[in-house]
């Protein structure tokens, strides 16, 4: 996997992973800013669509044997 297709996936766990946080902030958007609201579902839609993408790419990867090379 070339490290632009690595870097699509690390970055959407890196900024998506703590997802209670996604939800709190959606939560206080509904309340206080729809159309913010509106930006903020349009944008995670967005980089959801980008990581399905690549999300193919993870067949056929041995992480185990990966993960074993660089613990050596």
């Amino acid at each position: 996997m070339p490290f632009e297709q690595a870097h699509v996936i690390a970055k959407f766990y890196y900024v998506y992973q703590d997802t209670n946080a996604i939800i709190a902030e959606a939560e206080r958007l509904a309340t206080e800013d729809t159309g913010r609201l509106r930006d903020f579902a349009v944008s995670l839609k967005a980089e959801t669509s980008v990581f399905l993408n690549y999300i193919g790419r993870f067949d056929g990867i041995d992480f185990k044997q990966i993960a074993n090379a660089h613990s050596k």
